[in-house]
């Protein structure tokens, strides 16, 4: 299935792009999706489809919009009040619990803003406690615009004439004191696309229950052990790679590269990781129920992907020398199919995922012990074993061990594969 969103940028009066709103898209003529599965979808594929649209909007605001079931979930909680401003849908009806809730948001630091606003817009509620008015250029007149910009509460609010669509409405706008700007005469949405490629459910679930259930330490203190969930992660290369695409899209340190999906792990934080994962599945449940999933699952190369990772640990772990890179081999081996995987270029790939340069360089450039490991998986899934053995003494490997590492790599991969042939994943 096609999975698609778009961002309209904002624009202040100078014409500079300080915001996008994110809408979403799909190709389905009769799809079915409530706004709040929308909003779930936007934020999901946002952060984790192939695009070089982060870095444009490293420093913008994000306007994502919320329907009353999706204000209330705690899902706004991976949010961050400094990127991201919540519109509010006009289907939303303002009673004690929502107004109260959105108080609480603006407590937090979020900025509301109101979605289609028009000259009978009968909510005045949502109007005191919203920052920006986005007032439908279209729906109202220009007598009604007039109007508007004269309402004694609106000189305290951030006016956002939406879709505007020609020079005269932008004059309007600009002559009445409006700060922002979206429309077609501006630009229209720019659609991102990719191949929506399941997650295994198992997998999450069993991520989740782990991190529901601390371990206790020697002392008696409880700790979540992120190392044995990272490894659990890595037996599902969908779900890593959206682990490391999201954790990308909300790390703060952004002077520390991913080096393997424990970092990512890490960077992302046990709350954050929690809420992700329920996300996730959300989304996964949602798409299943449409049914249009199963034609783009490539369960050979996820096979693959599993069995790989499994041989490189086996390999590496037993190296004195070489179990330092263990998290980094099995990222390269990983990464290396995902441009079968998610058909795209791997220089987007690896642009996109933001890699550590040891990992970039034995992807793009093949140099590096990184290279020559990820060279040893590929001469022995070819069957090339003088280029094996090769490989082997160059990196100090006893040539006489190696498959009997691969034949245990498909033992440790078997539960996984099981789960494969159980439609996991279609």
């Amino acid at each position: 299935m096609d999975t698609l969103f778009a961002r309209q940028p904002i624009f202040t009066v100078d014409n500079k792009v300080v915001a996008y709103e994110l809408l979403y898209r799909n190709t389905k003529q009769d799809d079915q999706s409530t706004n709040f599965e929308k909003t779930i979808d936007v934020l999901i594929n946002a952060n984790t489809l192939f695009s070089n649209f982060d870095v444009e909007m490293a420093s913008k605001r994000i306007f994502l919009n919320f329907d009353r079931k999706l204000l209330l979930d705690n899902i706004i909680d991976i949010l961050s009040p400094r990127e991201h401003v919540i519109e509010i849908l006009e289907s939303v009806v303002p009673d004690k619990i929502i107004i109260n809730r959105i108080q609480q948001l603006k407590r937090l630091g979020f900025r509301i803003a109101l979605d289609d606003y028009t000259i009978n817009y009968p909510y005045e509620e949502f109007v005191d406690v919203a920052d920006y008015i986005k007032v439908d250029f279209i729906e109202n007149s220009v007598k009604e615009i007039i109007e508007l910009s004269r309402r004694e509460k609106f000189k305290k609010k951030i006016l956002l004439a939406e879709k505007v669509e020609n020079e005269n409405m932008h004059n309007l706008a600009v002559r009445l004191n409006y700060k922002l700007f979206q429309g077609y005469h501006y630009a229209k949405p720019i659609v991102h696309k990719g191949n929506h490629i399941s997650i295994n459910v198992k997998t999450c679930l069993d991520i989740l229950l782990m991190l529901n259930k601390p371990e206790v330490a020697a002392n008696g203190e409880k700790f979540v052990d992120l190392y044995k969930i990272a490894k659990h992660i890595e037996r599902d290369p969908v779900l890593s790679f959206k682990i490391i695409q999201i954790t990308n899209g909300v790390r703060a340190n952004l002077y520390v590269k991913i080096d393997s999906v424990l970092r990512a792990v890490t960077l992302l934080g046990y709350a954050s990781l929690h809420k992700w994962l329920k996300i996730l599945l959300f989304q996964e449940a949602s798409t299943r129920s449409k049914g249009n999933n199963k034609e783009n699952v490539n369960k050979e190369v996820i096979k693959s992907i599993i069995v790989r990772t499994a041989f490189v640990e086996n390999v590496l772990s037993k190296n004195p020398r070489l179990k330092d890179i263990l998290g980094e081999a099995v990222l390269v081996a990983m990464v290396d199919l995902f441009d079968i995987l998610f058909e795209m270029p791997m220089e987007d790939i690896v642009s996109s995922l933001d890699l550590s340069k040891e990992i970039m360089e034995a992807l793009m450039y093949d140099k590096g012990d990184l290279a020559k490991i990820l060279h040893l998986v590929k001469s022995y899934e070819s069957g090339d074993w003088d280029e094996v053995k090769n490989i082997c003494d160059e990196l100090n490997l006893n040539y006489s061990h190696i498959s009997d590492l691969y034949v245990k790599s498909l033992d440790d991969s078997k539960e996984v594969l099981e789960e494969l042939s159980k439609e996991e994943y279609a």
